[in-house]
C-alpha cells in the first residue's frame, strides 16, 4: 500500500475534523445562550435540532445537501431569535452577526474539504483514462484505481494492507478495504459487506479472462476457510474493458454466484469509475454503480438461469 498517501489522506480527515469540531463547538456556545436567554423551555429542543444539523458536516458525503441544510437551520432560528428579543425589547449580545460568521466559517472548510475530494477525483480519473495499457503499467493502474476508491469513499472505507498476502505469499490483492464500524453499507451499495476486495487488470485489448475471475473467486475461498471475515467479501474485477454478456466469463461469474453462497464479483471498466466519480461531483452517490452491477447479475440470472447450467 501506498503510506504516503494514505497518510495524506488520514491528515486530511483528521484535518478537517478538527477544524469543524472547533467552529461547531464556538457556534453552539452562542446558540446555546441564545435559546437559555430567550427560549425558556423549548430551548433544549432548538439546541438539539441546531447541534444535529451542524454535527451532519463532519461526514463526507452530500456536502451539498448538508450545507443547505445548514443554512435554513440557521435562517429559522436567527429569525425566532430576533423575534423574540423583539417581543421581550431586548437586544441580541452577542450579535447574530457573529453567529453568522460562524456559520460561514463552517461551510469555509466543507467547501474546501469538497474541493479537495473533487480536484484529487477528477486528477485520479484523469491518471487512469490516459494510463497506457498493457503490463508495463500494470502497477500505475492499479494504484490509481484503489486511489479513486480512497477518495470515493474517504470516511466509509479504510484501506488495510495487513490482509493482502495470503500466508503462503503466493497471491497478494490488489487492494482490500475494510468498512467502517460506523457505515452500513446496504442502502448506498445494495449489498451488505465488511470488506471489499479489488483485483485490476490493465490489458491492451482483451477483456477479463477465466482466470482473472477464479483467481479472484480464490481470495474468498481463502477467506471463508480461515474464518477471517464474518462475510464473504464483495469482489470488484476492475478492467479496461468489461466482458459481454455471452463471454464464457459471464456465465462462469454467475455460476459463483450460483453455487457459493451467493459471492458476488462484479465487472467495472474505466467507464464505470468514470461514472461513480461523475456521481460523487454531483453529491450523488458513487455506491449506485455498485449497486446497478448487483442488479444486473440479479436481472440475468431471473431471465436466463437456464443457459448457465
Amino acid at each position: 500500500m501506498d503510506t504516503d498517501f494514505q497518510d495524506s489522506l488520514d491528515r486530511v480527515r483528521e484535518e478537517y475534523g478538527r477544524k469543524i469540531s472547533e467552529k461547531k463547538e464556538d457556534l453552539l456556545s452562542i446558540v446555546t445562550h441564545y435559546c437559555q436567554k430567550f427560549i425558556d423551555f423549548e430551548g433544549g429542543t432548538i439546541e438539539t435540532d441546531f447541534r444535529e444539523s451542524v454535527e451532519k458536516l463532519l461526514g463526507f458525503d452530500e456536502l451539498d445537501h448538508k450545507l443547505l441544510h445548514l443554512d435554513s437551520t440557521w435562517l429559522k432560528y436567527s429569525r425566532l431569535f430576533g423575534t423574540c428579543a423583539h417581543e421581550k425589547g431586548k437586544k441580541i449580545n452577542p450579535p447574530l452577526r457573529e453567529a453568522y460568521e460562524y456559520v460561514a466559517a463552517l461551510k469555509e472548510e466543507v467547501r474546501y474539504l469538497q474541493n479537495s475530494i473533487y480536484g484529487n477525483l477528477k486528477d485520479i480519473m484523469t491518471a487512469i483514462e490516459n494510463c497506457p495499457r498493457g503490463r508495463q503499467e500494470a502497477v500505475d493502474f492499479q494504484k490509481a484505481v484503489c486511489s479513486l476508491f480512497q477518495w470515493l469513499f474517504i470516511d466509509k472505507l479504510r484501506r488495510r494492507d495487513d490482509l493482502k498476502r495470503i500466508p503462503d505469499g503466493s497471491q497478494i490483492k490488489d487492494g482490500v478495504f475494510e468498512v467502517e464500524e460506523w457505515y452500513t453499507t446496504k442502502e448506498e451499495f445494495g449489498y451488505s459487506l465488511q470488506y471489499l476486495y479489488l483485483e485490476c487488470k490493465n490489458y491492451k485489448k482483451q477483456k477479463v479472462k477465466s482466470k482473472d475471475l477464479f483467481q479472484l473467486f480464490g481470495y474468498t475461498l481463502f477467506a471463508a476457510n480461515t474464518g477471517i471475515f464474518q462475510h464473504i467479501p464483495l469482489c470488484l474485477l476492475i478492467s479496461r474493458r468489461n466482458p459481454d454478456t455471452n463471454d464464457l466469463v459471464w456465465g462462469q461469474r454467475w455460476r459463483i454466484y450460483d453455487k457459493f453462497q451467493k459471492r458476488l464479483i462484479l465487472f467495472l471498466d474505466d467507464k464505470d469509475l468514470s461514472k461513480m466519480v461523475r456521481n460523487k461531483l454531483k453529491s450523488d452517490n458513487p455506491g449506485e454503480v455498485i449497486k446497478g452491477k448487483i442488479k444486473e447479475i440479479r436481472d440475468d440470472i431471473a431471465q436466463h438461469a437456464g443457459r448457465y447450467i
